[in-house]
């Protein structure tokens, strides 16, 4: 048998919610690689899902799922669950920086603590310099502003991030340290949504971890399509309208590598279980 990577998984397990959800005409394309549901995968109208291997622990309904999912597969537990999500300090002892807003012009942000609300509009870009960055507040982009950043990975350890059309967005994960294979991960307190309602989303390379939060992808055009390789394990991830949410497998020769328990990396044993329950 020939093993596929890991490079969705959906961890909502509570019974009439779901873990993987899709409305409208979107589509979730991750061709060659496992996406999973530990509950449900609900889709309506002409939502689709195709994918190397579709598995559900709940039930799938509606929609088109190519291949046919495997109903009834066992959990996967969460492959990140053992670490620590910690700021360099508590957010409270950062001193407040406000909201600042920007309309033009490049914020150049250094890794570390940010306790400013970034509201970034008009032509204004945010840069983020290689390294750690743990955000206190929200950020929001609109506009034609723009998220950038190489071997950097976004920490979200309090409010959202949410990119509205047509800003765009082009982000490339941590190539060391230890958070090396990420580039946007929430802390396991914060449960505000990571919303991409932009088509102009070209790059997302790494793994996405919102153990607690959600992944929106809600755009017309399609999402995350020139990233070499990316990985999300969401609470729950929602792809609505006409949005296509591409992930791409090709990890060979990948500046940012691929963390154990996901992607081409899933461990010493290949550890997705593939037998249905009893």
């Amino acid at each position: 048998m020939v093993r596929q990577p890991l490079c969705i998984l959906g961890q909502n397990e509570a019974i009439g919610e779901n873990a993987i959800s899709g409305d409208g005409t979107s589509g979730l394309v991750a061709k060659g690689c496992v996406v999973h549901a530990n509950g449900d995968i609900v889709l309506k109208d002409r939502a689709h899902v195709t994918a190397g291997t579709v598995r559900t622990s709940g039930s799938s309904q509606g929609g088109t799922i190519s291949p046919t999912p495997n109903v009834g597969a066992l959990k996967i537990p969460d492959p990140f669950l053992d670490r620590a999500i910690s700021p360099p300090k508590a957010c409270s002892s950062v001193p407040h920086g406000g909201t600042d807003v920007w309309t033009k012009g490049t914020l150049t942000l250094s890794p570390g603590m940010h306790r400013t609300q970034f509201v970034m509009r008009c032509t204004s870009t945010m840069k983020l310099q290689p390294g750690e960055h743990y955000f206190c507040l929200p950020s929001i982009f609109s506009e034609n502003s723009r998220l950038e950043g190489q071997n950097a990975v976004m920490m979200l350890i309090e409010g959202e991030l949410t990119v509205r059309a047509p800003a765009s967005t082009s982000l490339k994960g941590r190539e060391t340290g230890p958070w090396a294979g990420f580039v946007i991960v929430a802390s396991r307190t914060n449960a505000s949504s990571v919303s991409f309602l932009s088509p102009n989303v070209d790059e997302l390379l790494g793994t996405i971890y919102l153990p607690n939060s959600n992944l929106l992808v809600n755009s017309p055009g399609t999402v995350a399509e020139a990233s070499q390789w990316s990985v999300i394990v969401a609470y729950r991830l929602i792809v609505n309208n006409a949005a296509q949410l591409v992930i791409n497998s090709d990890y060979e020769g990948s500046p940012v590598p691929v963390p154990t328990g996901v992607g081409s990396n899933v461990g010493g044993a290949n550890d997705i279980p593939l037998r249905l329950r009893q």
